[in-house]
């Protein structure tokens, strides 16, 4: 049980971390 609540956590700072990655990228006009 707490093993899947941790999986969730990491999960949810990769997505965060790759739309901030994405929002900058943006800003530095790469896309």
């Amino acid at each position: 049980m707490l093993s899947h609540i941790e999986n969730d956590r990491v999960r949810m700072v990769d997505i965060t971390q790759k739309e901030e990655v994405l929002r900058i990228a943006e800003a530095e006009g790469f896309i």
